[in-house]
Parts: structure tokens; C-alpha cells; sequence
């Protein structure tokens, strides 16, 4: 499980499994703690996701944050000044939503808003380029469109550094110069 919502009425908790490989670490401290972690071959804390009722099939599974996140999140939404280029704010999810089955934008059409970053699935980088790829996604641009039959296709400039931005001033950057044709479904986009 990566990401478990809040809700004030949660359906589940977290607690401290009871199949601690190590249960002597909660005795443990600041460094001692971590050094004992370094030294271990494996994890030796987890923690357990336990319903607090029933939990439909397809029902979202959430947990209480506790009350300092519900406190600093209400001070973000009220602090929250967005930056002025944001008038073409669009949250990825939203995006991602709305594009299924869509027509992608290129980078020659306008391309995305400035809080959206494209990126692409690592397995279609090594499945198409032959690069090993230590990470989950790589950061990548669509720069042209191609229509085969009734499927459109994209030219997608990839970046393999995993942090590299799409910066044709930046000489430094390790930017592939290989371009990748996508089927859209692989497209992914992330604020």
C-alpha cells in the first residue's frame, strides 16, 4: 500500500504489526536506532492496516491523520497563495482523468501547464530503448503526434537522468537524444 487517504470517520488504522522481526528496536534511540537499521539485512519494524468495520468491495480503505495534520493542512488551504504564471493551474489527477481517450497536446501545440511534468513508465524506456533503468519513470516531453488507422501515437523525448529538465539552455543535462513513439496510455503526468 502507497497512499492511504485521510478521512475523520476512517474505515481502517494503523498500528505496529505484531510480527516484529526485531521488537528490541522499540527500546532503541535517535542513532542507535539507525544504526541498528544499517547493521539489519532485512526490515524489523512494519506496520499493520487493520478494518475498523467492514469495508465494502471498491470502497476507498482511509485512516485517521491525527490532529496536527488536520491542523497544518487547514493552515495550508487558508495560507495557500498560488504563483501568478498558475492561471493554467491543472491538478494532474484532474488531467490525467480528462485526457483518457484524448487527443495529447505536443509542446508544439502549447503544451502543458507549468505545475505539470510528463513522465514515462522506466519498463517502456528499456523495452524500446534497451536502457537499463533504475527508476519507476523518467521525465519526458511529447513533442509530435502521429495518427496510424484510428490510433494516435506520440514522438516522446525522454530525459534518462532522472531529475534532468527539458532545458535546451542547459548543456550540463543528460538528455537522451533518442525519441520514443508512445501509445498514450503511457503517458503519465505529476505535479
Amino acid at each position: 500500500v502507497n497512499l492511504i487517504n485521510h478521512s475523520p470517520m476512517p474505515n481502517a488504522k494503523l498500528q505496529w504489526s505484531s510480527s516484529q522481526r526485531h521488537k528490541e528496536w522499540f527500546n532503541l534511540e535517535g542513532n542507535d536506532l539507525i544504526l541498528a537499521m544499517e547493521d539489519a539485512s532485512h526490515s524489523g519494524l512494519s506496520m499493520d492496516f487493520v478494518a475498523l468495520r467492514d469495508i465494502e468491495e471498491g470502497e476507498e480503505i482511509t485512516i485517521d491523520y491525527g490532529p496536527a495534520w488536520v491542523t497544518a493542512w487547514e493552515q495550508h488551504v487558508n495560507e495557500f497563495i498560488p504563483l501568478p504564471e498558475d492561471e493554467k493551474y491543472q491538478a494532474a489527477y484532474d488531467l490525467n482523468n480528462l485526457l483518457v481517450d484524448s487527443i495529447l497536446p505536443t509542446m508544439k501545440e502549447g503544451g502543458y501547464p507549468s505545475n505539470l511534468r510528463q513522465w514515462i513508465h522506466g519498463d517502456y524506456v528499456e523495452l524500446l530503448l534497451g536502457v537499463t533503468s533504475d527508476h519507476y519513470f523518467h521525465r519526458a516531453q511529447i513533442l509530435d503526434r502521429y495518427t496510424i488507422g484510428d490510433e494516435q501515437y506520440y514522438m516522446v523525448e525522454t530525459f534518462l537522468a532522472y531529475n534532468a529538465e527539458p532545458d535546451e539552455n542547459d548543456d550540463d543535462k543528460e538528455v537522451d537524444e533518442d525519441f520514443l513513439v508512445i501509445d498514450p496510455e503511457y503517458i503519465l503526468f505529476q505535479v
